[in-house]
């Protein structure tokens, strides 16, 4: 079944045609664009978008995907102090969120080659309401990071403040 830009095989396996350009040592070239299929991952758009914006600040998205160092980073910064969190909202609900695997070949003491096979999320299937979530998401990030910092530096400021008066550190 192939309607578009999304064709789901016999198997059950949805594929997402990018375009991509031509690389030649990780450099793009300036040959023109060309089209190639890719995976989906596994896990359904909505639900995946749903847990990315319901734990996204502390990195469940990552965790599920297999990147435990960023997941870790994310929960540690609150997804990067929620600017990462927004972006990977926003790169689900465009179909532009990827998960890159690495498999290497070869013997130690020979040329070893790695292979990259690049994942997108499958759709959303009502990318209006998910915009909506989205907006709502970026204006309880402004406020956490808003009062957040203000929170901390007038903390900041009452214990150097007081450090100052009583001599020091």
């Amino acid at each position: 079944m192939s309607q578009g830009k999304y064709k789901i095989e016999s198997d059950g396996t949805m594929y997402v045609k990018k375009k991509m350009a031509a690389t030649y040592h990780g450099f793009d070239t300036l040959t023109p664009e060309q089209e190639a299929w890719f995976p989906c991952m596994d896990i359904d758009g909505d639900s995946f978008f749903i847990r990315t914006l319901l734990g996204g600040w502390f990195g469940l998205h990552k965790f599920m995907t297999g990147h435990y160092l960023q997941g870790i980073i994310y929960t540690l910064t609150f997804g990067v102090f929620g600017i990462s969190y927004l972006f990977d909202l926003l790169y689900i609900i465009t179909g532009y969120y990827t998960d890159d695997r690495y498999t290497y070949e070869g013997r130690v003491g020979t040329t070893i080659t790695r292979h990259k096979h690049r994942r997108y999320s499958r759709p959303v299937s009502n990318r209006m309401y998910s915009v909506i979530a989205l907006v709502i998401a970026g204006i309880i990030t402004y406020m956490a990071v808003r009062y957040g910092y203000l929170i901390l530096m007038s903390r900041l400021f009452v214990v150097f403040n007081l450090a100052g008066n009583s001599g020091g550190i």
